[in-house]
């Protein structure tokens, strides 16, 4: 069997790709602007779980006074009036509660909780990053409103920074047709709604590739990088990863449809490189240094990503 423990060929490392660069810069700005919010919405597996978990490292790296909460939304089925968003922050800060608690009061211990922690910590402003906000009822966007105002109130900048699914712009639109009150809850933090896309171009792609030629590191410290641990003769002789960007990009669009056409979905990319060094670690592949991945490799690799079939059924899903 063979050694499986290299990240390589695992999902969480994380590669700084041209499109979570752009988002994470876009984001500095707003916090820098204090904007009370920002969502990106873009089709799925594109890459936005993975952005919102840079995000909050990165913001508490660059800004020393703001406090990073980051949440997962979660959504109740047979609730869409009812609110979540304050009872999975109470959990997620482990506030404790008792039953006869009034939701009223758990906000307010919520309140008090954040507060408590910005002074403890000597933080001014909060950014409360939200994963999968369409998944949210709208009683959760008032509540969340209602939020951004009492710390407000308190001093506290509360700056919200979201991604969602292409139907968040739906949502958005429906509360815009509402009544007069919802367009204070639009303006607030649902007004400035982004896109986000995945790999637009070959040359995009060939500069995703180019990180496991020379940005990715294991062991850390070691210099040696993924493409040079899994390629090692290839790797000695000049052969680099993302010289296969061309045939790379022509494969994947002969199977994509719909939303991916030209706009690659980032999982099935790294999933694709993923079989590549998975392939060279069970000691299988092409032995020719000068080209150790063929056309045929990639196809297969495509194939085994399950790209195609990803694409028709989001498609159909739409």
């Amino acid at each position: 069997m063979p050694d499986l423990s290299h990240p390589g060929l695992k999902t969480y490392f994380r590669l700084n790709t041209p499109v979570l660069k752009d988002v994470v810069s876009q984001v500095f700005f707003a916090i820098a602007m204090q904007q009370t919010g920002v969502i990106f919405n873009g089709p799925s597996r594109i890459g936005k779980t993975r952005c919102s978990e840079a995000l909050a490292q990165e913001v508490e790296l660059k800004f020393k006074d703001v406090l990073v909460i980051r949440l997962i939304a979660v959504s109740r089925e047979n609730a869409r009036h009812r609110s979540t968003v304050i009872h999975q922050l109470i959990n997620q800060e482990k506030i404790p509660v008792k039953p006869r608690d009034s939701s009223l009061t758990q906000f307010n211990m919520l309140v008090d909780r954040i507060r408590q922690r910005m002074g403890e910590q000597n933080k001014t402003q909060l950014v409360l990053i939200i994963d999968e906000l369409q998944r949210f009822a709208s009683a959760d966007f008032y509540q969340l409103s209602d939020l951004v105002n009492i710390l407000d109130s308190l001093k506290i900048k509360m700056t919200v920074v979201s991604f969602a699914m292409p139907e968040i712009v739906d949502i958005v639109n429906d509360f815009k047709t509402q009544a007069a009150v919802q367009s204070q809850l639009i303006s607030r933090f649902m007004s400035d709604v982004r896109g986000m896309t995945g790999v637009e171009s070959e040359k995009k792609l060939a500069q995703i590739l180019k990180l496991y030629d020379c940005d990715m590191i294991y062991p850390e410290g070691s210099g040696i990088t993924y493409t040079q641990h899994f390629f090692a003769a290839a790797f000695a002789q000049g052969w680099r990863i993302s010289s296969i960007a061309s045939v790379f990009w022509s494969e994947m669009n002969k199977k994509a449809t719909g939303d991916y056409v030209k706009n690659l979905p980032m999982e099935h990319v790294a999933a694709v490189v993923r079989y590549f060094f998975l392939v060279r670690s069970m000691g299988r592949g092409s032995e020719d240094v000068n080209c150790p991945i063929t056309v045929d490799d990639v196809r297969e690799a495509v194939d085994c990503s399950g790209f195609e079939p990803f694409c028709r059924i989001a498609t159909v899903g739409r």
